[in-house]
């Protein structure tokens, strides 16, 4: 199989976990325990596989836990959900206007997956593929 093929199809589960998190059908507990179990293998995958670039299946595992994290202790803080509305300051949904630890919530864990498993790339490149 092309290596770049790794790439291209471990962007898929990190699109959908963005969506899912964006759609805010991640709000709930039992909801982020089925995402934990169901990119838990594809991150074991691209971990443990041979192909460096398969780290890019980790991606959404990283996002998964990662927005977990942040979503526990935005609610520890504020006590409410965190909400993420793209085109304004202001979700009508939630009926509140968002901050900037509302943001964060969002960025972070998408900006993690893709930065994380670069750095497990670069990391088995290095470990596999040198002369030794």
């Amino acid at each position: 199989m092309d290596r770049m093929l790794y790439v291209y199809i471990g962007f898929v589960p990190m699109f959908i976990v963005f969506m899912l998190v964006s759609l805010k059908k991640l709000r709930d507990n039992s909801a982020l325990k089925i995402a934990l179990s169901v990119t838990l293998p594809f991150a074991a995958f691209g971990v443990f596989n041979r192909t460096p670039e398969a780290a890019m299946f980790s991606g959404a595992f990283i996002q998964v836990i990662s927005y977990a994290c942040l979503r526990l202790l935005f609610k520890r803080k504020y006590h409410f959900e965190p909400t993420y509305n793209r085109s304004g300051w202001y979700d009508a949904e939630d009926g509140r206007r968002q901050n900037w630890f509302d943001v964060l919530v969002f960025i972070i864990p998408l900006m993690l997956s893709f930065v994380l498993p670069l750095v497990i790339i670069i990391l088995k490149y290095k470990f596999l593929f040198t002369d030794k």
